[in-house]
């Protein structure tokens, strides 16, 4: 090994120590932008770049290990991408396939390691031959339970909670929970389930039918490129997450950069813990108001057939299921205030008894 190396290692070495004497994060995720831009950069084709971020990403999960993060999420492939040229598209597709593969021919690392590897997202949507690669790696790893990676590929944030909140109006059991958590902030807040939860049997919670849920939320954001933006990515489990916007094009990515953010994420972890405890405090005084609202009778409202007729609901989180007696239904989603809701009173039907119920046990009432 060069002396420069040598060096540079020994130096990562000393700041893992430094930086692991207080504590890190549990939770990182990665929007790795830049690839592109860094081919072009080069006067290489955009799936160079895309291969050097491949790189970069097997690397970053190492320095990950070595602080103590114990869930890594990544953002492979969103939806949107498949929007991107035919070419660019087939070759990330056949470049997934092959990393896919790869991934298998390191189970032996990855069981040293106990790293568990789910893929997250609509793999439907994916060539049969990248499912097949994607399904066998995580059933190679599933009982590794040391750390999780998380790979969202073919995904967005918003399908991800409409697809939550179809599987809760279903009553569907809720999604298997990936194992239990010893280290980081929020591993001592627990993983991010719906109130009420019972972890097994059918469940109401949309939070407990998304596809990190029993993982513990997003303690650090971090963006490559210089852009300032999600893009859709892990919006509900980044909600108390510190973001750190890195101007390093992803394959660039070091661990400078990656000390970089924890760092900051360090300084601002009381603010962070702070704001966990309120929200925590509001959603069980929410839960409360759930249960004594739970035992009152289904409002009604009374129309005449054939006239419309609304009833303001006031939703503080989640979707509301309403149904009428005749068995027609809709969705309604509000992130705050009052969700103004119509239905048609047809035939048969002058009395509509709106059976509102909120996810998270918000208390509604229609009037």
């Amino acid at each position: 090994m060069p002396l420069a190396a040598s060096l540079d290692r020994l130096a990562q070495s000393a700041v893992c120590s430094v930086l692991t004497c207080r504590p890190n994060p549990s939770h990182v995720a990665f929007i790795m932008d830049g690839n592109r831009r860094h081919a072009e950069a080069r006067r290489q084709p955009a799936l160079a770049g895309h291969t050097q971020g491949y790189s970069r990403l097997i690397q970053s999960l190492e320095w990950c290990l070595e602080l103590g993060v114990t869930t890594v999420s990544v953002y492979a492939f969103s939806i949107e991408n498949y929007g991107r040229g035919e070419e660019e598209v087939e070759g990330l597709m056949h470049l997934a396939e092959q990393k896919f593969l790869h991934m298998l021919g390191e189970v032996a690392v990855l069981e040293r390691r106990g790293v568990r590897v789910r893929v997250l997202g609509d793999l439907t949507l994916a060539p049969p031959a990248v499912r097949r690669a994607a399904e066998h790696v995580q059933a190679l790893t599933a009982a590794h339970d040391r750390v999780t990676f998380n790979i969202c590929f073919s995904y967005s944030a918003s399908s991800e909670m409409l697809a939550a909140q179809d599987a809760a109006a279903r009553h569907e059991p809720c999604s298997p929970a990936s194992p239990p958590f010893t280290q980081g902030e929020s591993a001592r807040t627990g993983a991010d389930r719906g109130p009420g939860c019972a972890r097994e049997g059918p469940c109401a919670s949309w939070r407990c039918h998304l596809a990190q849920a029993g993982t513990p939320p997003v303690d650090l954001l971090v963006r490559t490129s210089g852009e300032r933006r999600l893009s859709d990515f892990l919006q509900w489990q980044s909600r108390h997450a510190h973001l750190f916007f890195s101007p390093t094009l992803w394959p660039d990515f070091s661990f400078w950069d990656l000390a970089a953010a924890v760092l900051s994420w360090q300084r601002a972890a009381p603010h962070l813990r702070e704001t966990r405890q309120v929200a925590a405090a509001r959603a069980a005084a929410a839960g409360a108001a759930g249960a004594a609202a739970s035992a009152e009778p289904a409002v009604a409202v009374r129309a005449e057939p054939g006239v419309a007729v609304s009833a303001a609901l006031p939703v503080e989180d989640g979707p509301l299921r309403q149904a009428s007696e005749d068995g027609q239904s809709c969705e309604v989603e509000s992130e705050g205030g009052a969700s103004e809701v119509e239905s048609e009173a047809g035939p048969g039907s002058p009395l509509l008894p709106w059976r509102a119920t909120a996810t998270g046990g918000v208390r509604v009432a229609a009037g």
